[in-house]
This record gives structure tokens, sequence and C-alpha cells, in this order.
């Protein structure tokens, strides 16, 4: 068995996810009250989110921090274990390339590390062990569209949950939802149920769908 995993985006109406505007923290409101157990996060989002620096930081959640790193990207992970939006033991998911010495300075800082997967992490077997070992029973993406497109591709997401703010972006860079190699054939579209539909603040729509599999 598999984690329940669940994409939860923001995007202009285009289905871009760069250059949205303040929402007063109506994306993080709407998920305020979900139970997760964890939350996925690519290291390219990693590296650039904004990370405090204050010296004593409330821990708000408990909830793991899990990473998918192959390439052993990321070195500030003593401020990221500070961080108040999930617990002080970070999980790491790397595959047999990822270098030694990043797998060996992980273990020394008391970070989980997880190999599967020969160039790039096999994460069906990774998200197996979370459940496993962690008792990470439920999942949220929180990330660009490279990972939530893998996930996608790989038939690894059950529900999608899209804040569509009220602005047209543009653009010809791949800040957008879903990152993925052009389908040659109708097999690779993912077919959605839609659960939910509502209109909040004026002019914001929360569209929440189940994969169909």
């Amino acid at each position: 068995m598999l984690p329940k995993i669940i994409l939860h985006i923001g995007c202009s109406v285009d289905g871009r996810i760069d250059w949205i505007k303040p929402d007063n923290f109506l994306y993080y409101r709407l998920i305020r009250d979900w139970k997760m157990d964890a939350m996925i996060s690519g290291s390219t989002t990693m590296l650039e989110a904004e990370m405090s620096t204050e010296n004593n930081i409330e821990k708000l959640d408990n909830q793991y921090l899990v990473v998918v790193d192959s390439k052993g990207r990321i070195n500030n992970w003593d401020l990221i274990k500070k961080q108040a939006w999930w617990n002080d033991t970070p999980i790491v998911l790397c595959s047999q390339t990822t270098p030694k010495e990043y797998i060996v300075k992980l273990k020394q800082k008391n970070i989980h590390t997880l190999v599967y997967g020969k160039t790039n992490v096999d994460l069906t077997s990774a998200l197996k062990e979370l459940k496993n070992r962690f008792k990470i029973n439920v999942l949220r993406i929180d990330s660009g569209g490279i990972l939530a497109g893998v996930l996608l591709r790989q038939n690894l997401v059950h529900e999608i949950s899209v804040l569509i703010s009220p602005q047209l972006t543009g653009g010809t860079s791949n800040k957008t939802i879903y990152i993925a190699p052009d389908l040659t054939t109708f097999e690779g579209v993912i077919d959605l149920k839609l659960i939910k539909c509502e209109v909040l603040e004026n002019n914001y729509v929360w569209l929440r769908y189940a994969t169909v599999k």
C-alpha cells in the first residue's frame, strides 16, 4: 500500500505558478485543517524557499518534510530543520548515483535517508517505505511542476486541489502546474472526477478532483 498523495497548488487562470499575487494566505488557510503526515518537495523548491533565520522558531506542525534530492544539492539542512512547518527530522530520498559523501553528511546530521533507484529516485518504492517505516498515510505535494509531473505520470497522485487566482500571467518558461514530456497518445491523459468547486473571496476558484485510476 502507498500513502494517499494530494497535490495542492495555486496558479493563475493560465496555469502559471509564478508571479502569483498575495492572497491573504488563502492558499494555506484552505489546508489548515487537513490531516497530513508529511509534505514532499523537490530540491529546487527547497533551494528557492524562503527560510526564517530567527533563533527560536516555534514548531507549528509535527509533519515530516520529505525531499527528493538524488543529486545532493541541498546544504542548508540545519536551517531547514529549524523551520516551523515540519518536525526536525527530515527524510531525504536519494538514488544509487547520489554522492556518497552527501549521504554520509545527512546521516551525521541525523536526517533520515532512503536510497531507491539507480539514476533517479524510485518513488514507488520510496513511498512504500515512507508508509511502512514512518507511518506516513497522507502526503501533500508542495513543489513545482517537475516533481508533480513525475508523480502524476507515474499515477501516484490521488487528489488534485487547485486554487485559481484571478489573474493571467503568461510567459514561455516552464513555471506551470504540471511539467512532463509531451504525450504521443491519449493513454497518458489523466482523467479527473470533480469533488468540489467553490468560489472564495469573490474572485478565487477552488477546484478539487480525484484522479480516476
